[in-house]
């Protein structure tokens, strides 16, 4: 399991997260000080964007 650590001011707390082992491309955590739930990536942003799929497009012909 992974731990994060979060500081919040609604309810002041220093979140120490429990999250459950990679499962799909989220996985849900619990706080085991406060119990609030919320979804974590199981990949990083930019991986997850890299995968999106673009428009298909023309391919640019060569002026000789």
């Amino acid at each position: 399991m992974k731990n994060k650590v979060e500081v919040t001011k609604q309810q002041n707390c220093i979140h120490h997260w429990i999250i459950d082992p990679p499962d799909d491309h989220m996985s849900y955590g619990k706080c085991k000080r406060c119990g609030k739930v919320t979804e974590f990536y199981n990949a990083y942003i930019s991986d997850l964007v890299n995968r999106a799929k673009l428009p298909d497009e023309t391919p640019i012909q060569a002026i000789d």
